[in-house]
């Protein structure tokens, strides 16, 4: 009996040994939400969180400025970039990387830019491309350049025996902005 007691004695001192040295590593969870709280991601993932949201790479940014900011004990990252002919704005929380808000504004391209005019031939390709179909399959062919709502663009029409083809192409990116296809009577 005096054996099961010395065993059971040490057994229990050496589980008290094994709390004790773990005492100064252990924090209560309250100081380790605290700190864990206080722990924001880096710019680099807000720019990747950023990045991906708007679908685009590093390499096609121009301007871009990211800023940490705090309001009220709360952390936020501003990130501001334009893209072709978009201004995009974005503010995350600093903690968690969720996007807060977001703002896509389409710029006009100022006189340094114009430079990048796609030209009416390249508008003219990019229009039979898209529509599957050769210049010599085609009639009525018109390309000229406009101006809506201060942003120059392409219209290019033309027709073949089944359809009217109309297109609208964005004058320095060369993106397709609105077709128009209708069946010939």
């Amino acid at each position: 009996m005096e054996k099961q007691n010395i065993i059971k004695t040490t057994g229990l001192l050496a589980a008290c040994a094994c709390l004790l040295a773990a005492m100064p590593t252990m924090m209560p969870l309250q100081q380790v939400t605290i700190e864990a709280a206080q722990n924001t991601i880096s710019e680099e993932e807000a720019t990747v969180i950023v990045l991906m949201d708007a679908g685009l790479e590093s390499s096609n940014l121009r301007k871009y400025k990211i800023n940490l900011k705090e309001k009220k004990q709360k952390k936020e990252y501003k990130i501001r970039f334009i893209s072709g002919n978009f201004k995009y704005k974005y503010k995350l929380d600093a903690y968690s990387g969720k996007i807060k808000e977001k703002e896509l504004e389409r710029i006009s391209i100022n006189s340094a830019d114009a430079s990048k005019n796609i030209g009416k031939d390249t508008a003219k390709s990019i229009a039979l491309y898209a529509a599957g179909v050769k210049e010599s399959d085609i009639s009525n062919l018109k390309v000229k350049q406009e101006e809506e709502n201060h942003f120059k663009i392409y219209k290019v029409e033309f027709e073949n025996s089944k359809y009217e083809y109309e297109y609208e192409i964005d004058a320095y990116t060369g993106i397709i902005l609105e077709v128009d296809l209708e069946a010939v009577k």
